[in-house]
Protein backbone atom coordinates (compact mmCIF):
# COMPACT_ATOMS: atom_id res chain seq x y z
CA UNK A 1 0.00 0.00 0.00
CA UNK A 2 1.35 3.43 -0.92
CA UNK A 3 2.04 5.96 1.80
CA UNK A 4 -0.76 8.20 0.52
CA UNK A 5 -3.26 5.34 0.79
CA UNK A 6 -2.71 4.91 4.52
CA UNK A 7 -4.71 6.70 7.17
CA UNK A 8 -2.94 9.69 8.72
CA UNK A 9 -2.19 9.62 12.41
CA UNK A 10 -4.76 11.87 14.08
CA UNK A 11 -3.84 13.55 17.34
CA UNK A 12 -5.64 11.88 20.18
CA UNK A 13 -6.16 12.78 23.81
CA UNK A 14 -3.53 10.15 24.60
CA UNK A 15 -0.98 11.85 22.34
CA UNK A 16 -1.59 15.20 24.04
CA UNK A 17 -1.20 13.54 27.45
CA UNK A 18 2.14 12.08 26.40
CA UNK A 19 3.57 15.27 24.86
CA UNK A 20 6.41 17.20 26.37
CA UNK A 21 6.32 21.01 26.28
CA UNK A 22 8.88 21.19 23.46
CA UNK A 23 6.78 18.81 21.35
CA UNK A 24 3.66 20.89 21.96
CA UNK A 25 5.54 24.05 20.99
CA UNK A 26 6.82 22.40 17.81
CA UNK A 27 3.31 21.21 16.89
CA UNK A 28 1.77 24.66 17.42
CA UNK A 29 4.61 26.33 15.49
CA UNK A 30 3.96 23.99 12.54
CA UNK A 31 0.23 24.75 12.65
CA UNK A 32 0.93 28.49 12.86
CA UNK A 33 3.20 28.25 9.81
CA UNK A 34 0.48 26.41 7.88
CA UNK A 35 -2.19 28.95 8.82
CA UNK A 36 0.13 31.83 7.95
CA UNK A 37 0.88 30.32 4.53
CA UNK A 38 -2.82 29.78 3.80
CA UNK A 39 -3.58 33.38 4.78
CA UNK A 40 -7.10 32.55 5.96
CA UNK A 41 -8.65 35.16 8.19
CA UNK A 42 -10.48 32.47 10.23
CA UNK A 43 -9.99 28.71 10.18
CA UNK A 44 -12.43 27.85 12.97
CA UNK A 45 -11.67 24.14 13.21
CA UNK A 46 -8.57 23.83 15.36
CA UNK A 47 -8.88 20.93 17.77
CA UNK A 48 -7.09 17.59 18.18
CA UNK A 49 -9.49 15.65 15.95
CA UNK A 50 -8.64 17.91 12.99
CA UNK A 51 -4.87 17.58 13.28
CA UNK A 52 -2.72 14.77 12.01
CA UNK A 53 0.97 14.09 11.72
CA UNK A 54 2.34 13.46 8.25
CA UNK A 55 4.91 10.82 7.43
CA UNK A 56 7.78 13.07 8.51
CA UNK A 57 6.10 13.76 11.86
CA UNK A 58 4.98 17.30 10.96
CA UNK A 59 1.62 18.51 12.32
CA UNK A 60 -0.95 19.22 9.60
CA UNK A 61 -4.29 20.95 10.15
CA UNK A 62 -7.40 19.68 8.36
CA UNK A 63 -10.15 21.73 6.74
CA UNK A 64 -11.70 24.89 8.10
CA UNK A 65 -15.24 25.28 9.45
CA UNK A 66 -17.61 28.01 10.53
CA UNK A 67 -20.21 25.61 11.96
CA UNK A 68 -21.78 27.23 15.05
CA UNK A 69 -20.72 26.04 18.51
CA UNK A 70 -24.13 24.50 19.23
CA UNK A 71 -23.74 22.18 16.21
CA UNK A 72 -20.33 20.82 17.19
CA UNK A 73 -19.17 17.84 19.18
CA UNK A 74 -18.23 18.59 22.82
CA UNK A 75 -14.55 17.88 22.10
CA UNK A 76 -14.55 20.56 19.40
CA UNK A 77 -16.33 23.13 21.57
CA UNK A 78 -13.63 22.83 24.25
CA UNK A 79 -11.11 24.44 21.87
CA UNK A 80 -13.29 27.34 20.64
CA UNK A 81 -12.61 30.95 21.55
CA UNK A 82 -15.12 32.75 23.81
CA UNK A 83 -16.30 35.10 21.05
CA UNK A 84 -16.99 32.24 18.66
CA UNK A 85 -18.64 30.22 21.41
CA UNK A 86 -20.97 33.05 22.44
CA UNK A 87 -21.88 34.78 19.19
CA UNK A 88 -20.28 32.92 16.29
CA UNK A 89 -17.79 35.72 15.60
CA UNK A 90 -14.52 34.25 14.43
CA UNK A 91 -11.23 35.85 13.47
CA UNK A 92 -7.55 35.02 13.24
CA UNK A 93 -7.35 35.89 16.96
CA UNK A 94 -10.04 33.23 17.58
CA UNK A 95 -7.75 30.69 15.96
CA UNK A 96 -4.92 31.88 18.22
CA UNK A 97 -7.11 30.98 21.21
CA UNK A 98 -7.61 27.46 19.82
CA UNK A 99 -3.86 27.14 19.21
CA UNK A 100 -3.30 28.30 22.79
CA UNK A 101 -5.61 25.57 24.02
CA UNK A 102 -3.59 22.98 22.09
CA UNK A 103 -0.40 24.37 23.56
CA UNK A 104 -1.87 24.31 27.07
CA UNK A 105 -3.04 20.70 26.66
CA UNK A 106 0.32 19.62 25.26
CA UNK A 107 2.12 21.19 28.23
CA UNK A 108 -0.25 19.93 30.95
CA UNK A 109 -0.52 16.22 30.31
CA UNK A 110 -3.59 16.60 28.09
CA UNK A 111 -5.65 18.68 30.50
CA UNK A 112 -7.40 21.90 29.52
CA UNK A 113 -7.67 24.92 31.83
CA UNK A 114 -9.77 24.35 34.97
CA UNK A 115 -10.06 20.61 34.42
CA UNK A 116 -9.33 18.59 37.57
CA UNK A 117 -6.10 16.59 37.48
CA UNK A 118 -6.13 12.85 38.02
CA UNK A 119 -8.98 10.40 38.25
CA UNK A 120 -11.90 10.00 35.91
CA UNK A 121 -13.09 13.26 34.38
CA UNK A 122 -16.86 13.57 34.25
CA UNK A 123 -18.98 15.57 31.82
CA UNK A 124 -19.74 17.86 34.78
CA UNK A 125 -15.98 18.48 35.20
CA UNK A 126 -15.64 19.28 31.49
CA UNK A 127 -18.65 21.59 31.37
CA UNK A 128 -17.54 23.35 34.55
CA UNK A 129 -14.10 24.02 33.05
CA UNK A 130 -15.68 25.28 29.82
CA UNK A 131 -18.04 27.54 31.75
CA UNK A 132 -15.14 29.13 33.66
CA UNK A 133 -13.23 29.84 30.44
CA UNK A 134 -16.28 31.20 28.63
CA UNK A 135 -17.06 33.53 31.56
CA UNK A 136 -13.55 34.96 31.42
CA UNK A 137 -11.86 33.52 34.49
CA UNK A 138 -8.11 34.02 34.09
CA UNK A 139 -6.25 30.89 33.01
CA UNK A 140 -3.24 29.87 35.09
CA UNK A 141 -0.37 28.44 33.07
CA UNK A 142 0.45 24.75 33.41
CA UNK A 143 3.01 23.99 36.09
CA UNK A 144 6.53 23.32 34.93
CA UNK A 145 6.53 25.54 31.83
CA UNK A 146 9.14 28.24 31.49
CA UNK A 147 8.08 31.80 32.33
CA UNK A 148 8.48 32.79 28.65
CA UNK A 149 6.24 29.94 27.46
CA UNK A 150 3.80 30.74 30.25
CA UNK A 151 3.55 34.32 28.97
CA UNK A 152 2.83 33.04 25.44
CA UNK A 153 0.10 30.72 26.72
CA UNK A 154 -1.49 33.49 28.82
CA UNK A 155 -1.58 35.90 25.90
CA UNK A 156 -2.92 33.27 23.47
CA UNK A 157 -5.68 32.40 25.95
CA UNK A 158 -6.71 35.95 26.82
CA UNK A 159 -10.48 36.15 27.12
CA UNK A 160 -10.78 39.27 24.96
CA UNK A 161 -9.64 38.80 21.37
CA UNK A 162 -7.96 42.21 21.28
CA UNK A 163 -5.65 41.09 24.13
CA UNK A 164 -4.38 38.04 22.18
CA UNK A 165 -1.89 37.73 19.38
CA UNK A 166 -3.75 39.01 16.33
CA UNK A 167 -2.90 36.05 14.10
CA UNK A 168 -1.09 32.72 13.88
CA UNK A 169 1.75 34.58 12.16
CA UNK A 170 2.18 36.86 15.17
CA UNK A 171 1.99 33.90 17.56
CA UNK A 172 4.65 32.14 15.48
CA UNK A 173 6.98 35.13 15.78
Amino acid sequence: MAETDMDPMIITAEKLRDMKADEAVRMVRELCAQLSAEAESFHGNIWPGNIRFDWEGKAVLGGSSDVPADSREPEQVEYLSPEFFWDGTGSAASDVYSLGMLLYAGCSGGYLPFQPRGGLMTSKDRSGALRKRMKGEPVAVPSGVTPALGDVIKKALAYDAEDRYISAAELLR
